[in-house]
C-alpha cells in the first residue's frame, strides 16, 4: 500500500481519491491439514473475524483431511482511497492486545477418534497464501502493481513441539476420568429440620414456604487431587497453569409449587467454590458454581480442596422461598435434581507436567433414597412431597340441646347465652384406626414422633351480642385435646379458640388410645355472651362458626416401616341441625340464630297456704320393703318407637307414657289375676296404660287430682320428673342448688338439689333449670338411664346398626342417640372396670313389660 502511495507521490484521502484502480483481484487460502485421528464433518462450520470490509469469506472445501477456506476481494476497488479504507478496516486485537492487525477463522464440529489414546499427541498445520493484483491511474501516469504473500509462525505462538518454522498446533488428548459424586435432595419448612424422604413422603400444606436442599459429596473430588501429590515428596515448586473447574446443580420443582421471581441459593462456606450464577427457567432452578481463585500453585489449590466441605466433606446448595400453591387433597409432588462438574489443569514441576481432568455426575447416595423411588432406579435424586388428606367433620352450634333446627331460639335482652360448638371426632378416629390396622396386630412397638394437632374454632358474633372482655371457653373433658392458658382471644368480633394436644407421644399406641377414648362429639362452650338491652322485639341475630384443623405425625415400626399421618378437615353444618333461616337449603354454613322476645311468662311464686302441689304426683317407694324398686341388673329394652319408625325425641312425655315406663321398669310384678281399683274418672279400663295406673295407685306411687283425676294425656314438667327420679333414691340432705330460677321456697327444690347433686339431672347454659318447661322423651331416657347405669357402647351399636330398633328421625349425630339407643334395645353386657361404661356382648332382643289385666284389658 505504502509503494502505490510513494509511486504517484500521494498522502491525503482526497489524493488517493484521484488514483483510479481497474482490473484488482485479491484472493488467498487458508488450509488446515488434520491427522487421520480427526474426523472432519462433510460441511463443517467455518466463522472468520477481522475481516472488515475487504475481504469475503468463500465456502469451505473439504479434501480427504484437508480444509481449505478462500477469501475473496469485496467487489467495487475503483479507486485507491476505497481500497485503503477497506484494508484499515480488517483486524482484531490479540488476546495480549499487542497486535490489532490479525484475521481469525475457526472450524466447528471437529472431533477426535475414540481410537485415540489418553496422552497421545495430535497435531495440525496450517498453510496461508494469497496475492494481490490492480492497475492504478492517475492523470497520465499507470502502473501494474501485483504482489503474492505467505503465512509464516509466529514466534510467541510458536508449537513447542514443532522441529520446523512451519504453522502448526499439536493436541495431546487428556481424557477425563469419570466419576459419581454421592448427593441427594433435601426438603424442610420454616425452621424444621431437614427431610431426605427415605423412610416417609414429606407432608406439606398450601401456602407452606419450603426451602430445597441439594448436597453434595465432594470427598471423590478431595482423592483426585490429592492423588497428584502422591509420590511428589515436596509440593511447594509444583506450578499449576490453566486451572480451571465448574459445576451445574438443577432442581426440578414440581408443578404446584412456586418459585420466587428472583430465586437464590447459598453455598456452603468454603474458601473453594462460589455461587455465580442462579437462574430459572419454567419449573427448573439452575446454580452455577465456580473456583473462587485463580491458582498458580499446586499447595494452595490441595489446602482450598481438602479444607472444602468440612470433614465430612459435604457441601450444600440452599435454595430458600419456595411456596406451595395447591391444595388438591393428598395430592403428591416429586422434586427431582441433577449435578454435573469437572475439574481442569496442568500441573509443572521442573520439566515434566502433568494434567489432571475429571468430570463427574450425581447420584443418589442409598441412605437418601426417596421412599417413593423403585428398587431398580439407584441414582435418580429425588424427594417426594404429599399434600394433606381433607375431609369435613360435621359440626353444629347449640344453646342447651337446641339447636335451633326447627324454630329460632328466643332469647331476652340482657340474658346471657352460653353456646356450644358441636363437632363429630368419629372420621379423625377412623384414620387414626386404619393406620394401627396397616400394621397388623401388634402395635406395641410401633414409635410415633412429631405429633401434632391442632383445633381452631372461631365464633363469629354479630352486632347486638356482646362478647365479654375475657372470652372463656371449656371442651369436653378427654385425654387427648385441651385449651392451654391464653388460646382463647378475643379478635375484633370473634371468639377464637385454639385445641392442642395434651401429651407428647412417643408410643403409638398411646396415642390411638387416646384418640379412641375421645367421646365422638366434642362440645366446646363458650358462655358469657349477653343479648344487649336495646335490642327491639324480633331483631334477628346469627352467630357464625368456623373450624378447621389438623393431626400429623409419623408412626414407625421396629422393622423400621415408617408412615405418615397428615390430614385436616374444616367443619361444615350437619344437616339435622342446619340453621331454621335454611331449612330446606343445602347450606353448609355453621350458624345460629336467635330471636329477641321481650314477652316474659315469669313463674308464680307458689301458694305455700295450700297443700302440696298438685302435680306432685309420683309419691315414691317404701325403704323397708323390695316394693318400688327397679330392675338395675336386666338391660332389656325399656322404651318404644312409634308406628312409624320414629322415636319422637323432642315430643313431651305424658302422665300415662311415665306411669307405663316405670311400671315395666319395676322389680315387683302385679299378683296374678287381682284387679286393681281404678280410682280415676278418666282412665277407662280399656286404655292401654289403665293395669299400670291402677296398680301403681293402689300401691301408693302415684296418685291424681283432688278433682278425681288422673289427666293421663297432660304432659309432665322438668320438675314433677326430677321428683320422680329423686324418690328412686335416698333424698339428699343439704344439698346446695345453684339453679338461678329455683328458689328454696319452690316446692320440687329439695327434690330437684338432690337430683342435680346424683348427675340425673342438669341445668341450661344460662344457669337455669326451667321447671316448669315440659320435659322431652330424650331428656327422658337420659335421666333414667343414669338413674338405671345404663350407658350404650356406641361402637357395638355403629358395627350392628341395621340390627337395632328403627328410629328414622335420629342418628348418632344427635346429642340423645347414645341413650335411646340403650332404652329402646335389649342386650347382654358386661361392666367395664370403670363401673360405668358397657361392652356389648349381644343383643338380646328382651323387653321389660307388664301383665295384662286379667280382665283382658291390653297393656
Amino acid at each position: 500500500m505504502q509503494g502505490i502511495e510513494t509511486v504517484f507521490n500521494k498522502h491525503t484521502d482526497a489524493e488517493f481519491s484521484s488514483i483510479a484502480l481497474s482490473n484488482v483481484s485479491s484472493t488467498f487460502k487458508a488450509t488446515l491439514t488434520m491427522p487421520d485421528d480427526v474426523i472432519i464433518p462433510e460441511n463443517p462450520t467455518v466463522t472468520a473475524k477481522g475481516l472488515g470490509k475487504c475481504f469475503d469469506l468463500g465456502k469451505a472445501e473439504v479434501k480427504g483431511q484437508k480444509v481449505t477456506i478462500p477469501f475473496t476481494l469485496k467487489p467495487g476497488m475503483t479507486d485507491y482511497k476505497i481500497l485503503k479504507d477497506a484494508v484499515v478496516s480488517t483486524g482484531q486485537v490479540s488476546e495480549d492486545r499487542t497486535n490489532n492487525s490479525l484475521i481469525s477463522v475457526q472450524i466447528d464440529g471437529l472431533k477426535l477418534k475414540d481410537t485415540v489414546a489418553d496422552g497421545q499427541k495430535v497435531t495440525i498445520t496450517g498453510d496461508v497464501g494469497g496475492s494481490f493484483s490492480a492497475l492504478a491511474r492517475d492523470n497520465a501516469t499507470l502502473k501494474r502493481f501485483s504482489f503474492t504473500w505467505k503465512g509464516k509462525q509466529t514466534p510467541e505462538g510458536k508449537d513447542e513441539a514443532a522441529t520446523s518454522e512451519g504453522i502448526q498446533y499439536t493436541l495431546m488428548m487428556s481424557k477425563p476420568t469419570v466419576f459419581n459424586l454421592p448427593g441427594d435432595l433435601l426438603v424442610k419448612k420454616g425452621q424444621e429440620g431437614y427431610d431426605t424422604t427415605h423412610l416417609a413422603v414429606y407432608p406439606i400444606d398450601e401456602n407452606d414456604t419450603l426451602t430445597f436442599k441439594g448436597q453434595l459429596d465432594i470427598s471423590p473430588i478431595k482423592k483426585q487431587i490429592n492423588f497428584l501429590a502422591d509420590g511428589q515428596g515436596s509440593t511447594t515448586n509444583i506450578a499449576l497453569e490453566q486451572v480451571k473447574s465448574s459445576f451445574i446443580a438443577k432442581i426440578e420443582i414440581p408443578q404446584g409449587l412456586e418459585i420466587p421471581n428472583s430465586v437464590q441459593a447459598t453455598l456452603t462456606e468454603n474458601d473453594l467454590f462460589k455461587v455465580t450464577d442462579v437462574s430459572k427457567a419454567g419449573n427448573v432452578i439452575t446454580v452455577k458454581m465456580d473456583l473462587k481463585k485463580s491458582y498458580t500453585q499446586f499447595d494452595d489449590l490441595l489446602k482450598d480442596v481438602n479444607a472444602a466441605g468440612g470433614d465430612g466433606s459435604i457441601l450444600n446448595v440452599e435454595i430458600p422461598g419456595i411456596i406451595v400453591k395447591d391444595d388438591t387433597s393428598g395430592k403428591e409432588f416429586v422434586a427431582k435434581g441433577q449435578v454435573e462438574g469437572s475439574f481442569y489443569g496442568v500441573a509443572k514441576k521442573e520439566e515434566t507436567s502433568r494434567v489432571f481432568n475429571f468430570t463427574w455426575k450425581a447420584q443418589q447416595r442409598p441412605d437418601g433414597k426417596d421412599v417413593r423411588q423403585g428398587q431398580e432406579d439407584n441414582n435418580t435424586i429425588q424427594l417426594t412431597l404429599a399434600l394433606p388428606e381433607k375431609f369435613d367433620l360435621p359440626g353444629d352450634i347449640l344453646i342447651g340441646d337446641d339447636t335451633e333446627h326447627d324454630a329460632l331460639h328466643k332469647v331476652k335482652p340482657g340474658e346471657l347465652l352460653e353456646f356450644t360448638g358441636r363437632l363429630d371426632v368419629t372420621s379423625i378416629k377412623d384414620k387414626i384406626n386404619l393406620l394401627k390396622s396397616s400394621y397388623g396386630q401388634d402395635t406395641s412397638k410401633i414409635k410415633t414422633d412429631n405429633v401434632k394437632s391442632t383445633f381452631v374454632a372461631k365464633l363469629e358474633i354479630p352486632e347486638g351480642l356482646e362478647i365479654p372482655d375475657v372470652p372463656t371457653a371449656t371442651l369436653t373433658n378427654n385425654d387427648l385435646f385441651e385449651i392451654k392458658n391464653g388460646d382463647v382471644s378475643k379478635d375484633g368480633n370473634q371468639i377464637v379458640v385454639k385445641m392442642t394436644l395434651k401429651k407428647d407421644y412417643s408410643k403409638f399406641d398411646d396415642l390411638w388410645r387416646d384418640v379412641n377414648a375421645v367421646p365422638a362429639t366434642l362440645d366446646l362452650k363458650v358462655p358469657g355472651i349477653k343479648v344487649k338491652d336495646n335490642l327491639v322485639d324480633g331483631t334477628k341475630k346469627t352467630v357464625l362458626g368456623h373450624v378447621e384443623g389438623k393431626f400429623e405425625g409419623t408412626a414407625t415400626s421396629d422393622s423400621g416401616k415408617m408412615q405418615n399421618y397428615h390430614f385436616k378437615w374444616i367443619g361444615k353444618q350437619t344437616p339435622d341441625g342446619r340453621d331454621f333461616i335454611l331449612k330446606g337449603t343445602d347450606s353448609e354454613s355453621i350458624q345460629y340464630t336467635v330471636v329477641v322476645n321481650r314477652e316474659s311468662k315469669p313463674t308464680p311464686e307458689p301458694d305455700h297456704s295450700k297443700p302440696t302441689s298438685p302435680t306432685v304426683w309420683f309419691l315414691g317407694f317404701p325403704e323397708e320393703t323390695n316394693q318400688g324398686k327397679l330392675n338395675l341388673d336386666d338391660h332389656y329394652a325399656y322404651m318404644k318407637g312409634y308406628p312409624d319408625k320414629t322415636f319422637g325425641p323432642d315430643r313431651n312425655m305424658t302422665r300415662s307414657e311415665v306411669a307405663m315406663m316405670f311400671a315395666r321398669l319395676l322389680k315387683d310384678r302385679p299378683e296374678a289375676n287381682k284387679v286393681y281399683t281404678m280410682s280415676y274418672k278418666d282412665v277407662s279400663k280399656n286404655s292401654w296404660y289403665a293395669y299400670a295406673v291402677s296398680y301403681l295407685s293402689e300401691k301408693n306411687l302415684i296418685m291424681g287430682y283432688p278433682d278425681g283425676t288422673f289427666r293421663p294425656d297432660n304432659a309432665i314438667s322438668r320438675a314433677e320428673f326430677a321428683a320422680i327420679a329423686a324418690r328412686f333414691d335416698k333424698l339428699g340432705v343439704g344439698s346446695d342448688l345453684k339453679f338461678n330460677d329455683v328458689g328454696k321456697n319452690y316446692w320440687a327444690y329439695n327434690v330437684i338439689a338432690s337430683a342435680a347433686e346424683k348427675g340425673w339431672v342438669s341445668g341450661y347454659p344460662d344457669g337455669s333449670f326451667k321447671p316448669e318447661n315440659k320435659i322431652t322423651r330424650a331428656e327422658v331416657v337420659s335421666t333414667t338411664n343414669r338413674m338405671l347405669n345404663r350407658y350404650a357402647d356406641l361402637y357395638y351399636a355403629k358395627v350392628h346398626k341395621d340390627d337395632l330398633a328403627p328410629m328414622l328421625d335420629m342418628d348418632e349425630k344427635h346429642w340423645a342417640y347414645g341413650p335411646v339407643v340403650e332404652a329402646m334395645n335389649g342386650h347382654d353386657y358386661q361392666r367395664k372396670a370403670d363401673g360405668k361404661n358397657e361392652l356389648w356382648m349381644q343383643l338380646n332382643y328382651k323387653r321389660f313389660t307388664f301383665p295384662l289385666a286379667p280382665s283382658g284389658i291390653a297393656q
